[in-house]
């Protein structure tokens, strides 16, 4: 599946596959290996570093650096509640635990469809190998 921005996610019958980037050698994990699959989603927090101009703007010398200070702020929050990163944690049998960034999306986005749509098709394909999956509905 084509998860957007050259990142991917592959499976059939033998193996699961992890394009992280375009041009970037694709990871490969045996089904035989895997030993749990988690999917997480979290908030785009780093964008709430824009408040921190937002704070610097309350010394600012002029208005209108307190207006673009606050629009920074303004921005970094809205940035925090709309856009959600996802990504997938294969352990396999030895314990390692392999983190997959499968990338960032704005909610109800053609780019979190597919993402949605790789989730779905992920844990029916490690339900039906008894691999357990841990994702937000399970």
């Amino acid at each position: 599946m084509d998860l957007g921005n050259g990142r991917g996610l592959s499976m059939d019958a033998e193996r699961l596959t992890f394009q992280g980037r375009a041009g970037s050698p694709p990871v490969e994990v045996a089904w035989t290996r895997v030993r749990r699959l988690e999917w997480r989603t979290r908030p785009y927090a780093e964008a709430l570093g824009l408040l921190a101009f937002a704070l610097l703007g309350l010394w600012a010398p002029t208005q209108a650096i307190r207006i673009m200070a606050l629009a920074a702020g303004v921005v970094g929050v809205l940035l925090a509640a709309l856009y959600r990163h996802q990504g997938l944690t294969v352990e396999v049998e030895d314990g390692a635990r392999l983190q997959w960034p499968l990338g960032m999306a704005l909610r109800g986005s053609a780019r979190e469809a597919r993402l949605e749509a790789a989730r779905v098709v992920l844990r029916e394909a490690g339900r039906a190998r008894g691999v357990p999956v841990s994702d937000p509905d399970a």
